[in-house]
Parts: structure tokens; sequence; C-alpha cells
């Protein structure tokens, strides 16, 4: 079972350098992690652009790789998006719309576009012009997939 909350900047940060891994979030990231056992064994940044959620720096613990703790992170990151929003939405009085949040889109390397196919993701075709520009530059060198909660974006 994995389980996925919220966590802070340092919280993610100190797992990165525990694993040697060069990432570093900043404080206008969102981090998520995905716990297993009460133990931190994945962990992602979203970042916020105006129509899309941009999944950056996704990192499993190595001593957990291939045990599918990756594509459960992926297959429930759009679902805990909705109950996020909804929880927000219904502080304010308002009830949400599950397709109303924004889609999530990955920057994946070559090696792992079978990983985020398998996770029910889908490549985007190309061209990419729903893409924030300030994101363009990274299709040139790797496949752009979104989560599977959205058609299109």
């Amino acid at each position: 079972m994995l389980s996925l909350q919220s966590i802070s900047v340092s919280v993610i940060n100190e797992f990165y350098k525990k694993h040697c891994y060069s990432a570093r979030a900043s404080k206008t990231d969102w981090c998520i992690g995905g716990y297993a056992s009460d133990t931190l064994i994945i962990a992602g940044r979203l970042i916020d652009y105006s129509d899309i959620y941009w999944l950056r720096s996704l990192f499993c613990d190595p001593d957990v790789r291939r045990c599918g703790y990756g594509n459960i992170y992926l297959t429930s990151l759009q679902n805990y998006l909705v109950k996020n929003q909804q929880e927000q939405l219904k502080n304010q009085g308002i009830t949400a719309n599950p397709k109303s949040v924004k889609p999530i889109v990955a920057f994946a390397e070559v090696h792992l576009k079978k990983f985020y196919e398998t996770a029910g993701w889908q490549e985007l075709p190309k061209p990419h012009n729903e893409i924030p520009i300030t994101l363009a530059a990274r299709i040139k060198r790797n496949s752009v997939f979104a989560s599977n909660s959205q058609d299109s974006i």
C-alpha cells in the first residue's frame, strides 16, 4: 500500500540527498511523497502552470525499485489532486468537478517511456502547442506524457 501526502521542501530535499539524487526542490514546488509503512519511498514535485501541473524529479528509493511503487504513484497522483481540490473547494462551499483538475505532464527520457505507458499515461502527439513556452525546450530531448485522466490538455 502506498499513501500519498504533501511533504515539505526540506523533507523531499533530504530524501533526494540521502539517495545522492541531484534534484532539489524550491519553495514554490508542491512536493508529494509516497509512503509505505510510514517510510518515504518515492517523491516528486509538481510545478503549477496555468493549464497543467509539471511533474519533475520523480525519484524512488533504489531499494524498492521494480516493486510497482512508481506505477502506483503515477496512477494515484491524479486522484490525489482531485481529492485535494475537492477539500479546498469544500472549505469555500463549492462542489468540485473531478474533470476540472489540471492534467499532469512529465518529460520522460527515452528509457522511461515504457514506465509511463505502463502506468496508463499517454504520450502526447507532436506538435506540443498546448505546453507552456517556458517548457518547450525540454520537448526536443524528451517524450511528453500526460496523466490518463484527460483526453487532451
